[in-house]
């Protein structure tokens, strides 16, 4: 596999990391003790699919599949995450962001020139409810602040997404033309 992706969670007074592996799938890592990572669940890519960004909300995983799009996982045991739902997504599903807001949960899936709100506040089946272009033709980094949607891929400069309607994103454009970003994440109010 190729690590994509890893979320950090706690389950039962351990410690894991959900791990976007690639051709290897989803792969559940206790780090509870941080020198001796141990794998203790996973689940399989397709043949010809991979795994390429984890999710994590509660007891539940979001996971984008290249070719089968958006995968939701019961993990209220870490150690067998139960498959619950797969939403195809139009072109390859590169990343996610989730968001939870008064009108419910959201995953943001970016691929391959569009950015797809889809409602998984119920994680047994996800609906797609919007969809918005973007200025980014390959995998691309999300991240959520507020009622803002960053999206970057390093081959163009980073684009705001206004999602505070969740079913209908509006791109806000590209702040700044002059800097290209690989990645996004945002903390303490800044992206």
């Amino acid at each position: 596999g190729k690590l994509e992706d890893i979320q950090l969670f706690t389950a039962s007074s351990r410690n894991y990391a959900m791990v976007a592996d690639g051709d290897a799938g989803l792969q559940v890592v206790d780090v509870t003790t941080p020198t001796a990572p141990a794998l203790r669940g996973y689940y399989s890519a397709t043949t010809g699919d991979y795994a390429t960004g984890v999710r994590i909300l509660g007891n539940y995983a979001y996971a984008t599949f290249a070719t089968s799009g958006l995968l939701t996982f019961d993990i209220s045991s870490p150690t067998q995450p139960r498959l619950l739902a797969t939403l195809a997504i139009s072109g390859y599903a590169w990343e996610l962001a989730i968001q939870t807001s008064g009108t419910g949960t959201f995953a943001y899936v970016s691929s391959d020139g569009s950015l797809f709100a889809v409602d998984v506040s119920n994680p047994s089946s996800p609906a797609l409810r919007g969809q918005a272009a973007i200025n980014s033709s390959s995998q691309s980094s999300v991240a959520v602040l507020g009622n803002r949607l960053f999206v970057t891929n390093g081959s163009r400069p980073m684009e705001m997404i206004d999602i505070s309607t969740p079913a209908s994103p509006v791109s806000l454009g590209m702040p700044d033309q002059n800097s290209w970003h690989s990645a996004v994440t945002c903390a303490g109010g800044y992206a």
